[in-house]
């Protein structure tokens, strides 16, 4: 029956559901639901993650290169296996889906994801640095603060060293003397100045830091850090 003998148009008679035309990886991590309710596991998927699965089930170390045309979903894939190892909404979905993947997911296997999108660096950051941001980044999301990035590291130390008084206060005088040091209210110096915490020293400390153009300040490795230690900010 034609739509005109409906009184029906074609609009109104099939339904099509939105389509993305970009995703980016780490809508893995924000949308996942998103990202696992809509992927489809072609022959050719399912094939590629049978090899992945079958690898996470035996403990086995194995690199992988994706190799597509413009638009053949490669993003796709990456935030859906990205949703899957990290076990956020939508990854049961897709072990029920996938015989490989169900078993993986059974095996108690422990991983940790890591996503890294190199489109949010700048092409001088070294792969060293911008793998280790990412390790440490994801380490904190699981709960396990753990500073590998050489300005993490300082910061660390930093912020024990700020714990006694004297420090702070000699720390904050450096900061006040290049011309960092910030001014509260009374025009005053933030700080351990007899009313605050020693390690209110910390905030102008890292301008200190920043402006000394240590941590990855362009022209000393490229794309400034981003991401702090959660029990620096």
């Amino acid at each position: 029956m034609s739509p005109a003998a409906t009184g029906n148009t074609i609009g109104e008679l099939i339904e099509v559901p939105p389509v993305r035309t970009v995703i980016r990886l780490e809508e893995g991590r924000e949308s996942s639901a998103e990202i696992a309710g809509s992927f489809v596991f072609t022959s050719e998927v399912k094939a590629h993650l049978t090899v992945i699965a079958e690898a996470l089930s035996a403990a086995r170390g194995q690199g992988y290169f994706l190799q597509g045309d413009f638009g053949s979903g490669k993003s796709h894939f990456l935030a859906a296996l990205y949703t899957w190892l990290s076990g956020r909404e939508g990854a049961r979905r897709m072990s029920a889906d996938h015989e490989a993947l169900g078993r993986a997911q059974a095996s108690a296997e422990r991983v940790l994801p890591v996503a890294v999108s190199l489109i949010d660096y700048r092409s001088q950051t070294t792969l060293e640095s911008i793998v280790l941001e990412g390790i440490e980044r994801a380490l904190a999301e699981a709960g396990r603060e753990t500073p590998l990035t050489p300005l993490s590291v300082f910061l660390v130390r930093l912020k024990e060293l700020l714990k006694s008084a004297d420090t702070a206060r000699a720390f904050l005088r450096l900061a006040a003397d290049s011309g960092t040091g910030a001014a509260d209210s009374s025009g005053g110096t933030d700080g351990p100045s007899g009313a605050g915490p020693p390690t209110a020293a910390l905030h102008p400390g890292l301008a200190a830091v920043q402006g000394a153009g240590i941590g990855g300040a362009p022209g000393a490795g490229g794309e400034p850090q981003r991401h702090f230690p959660a029990g620096l900010r």
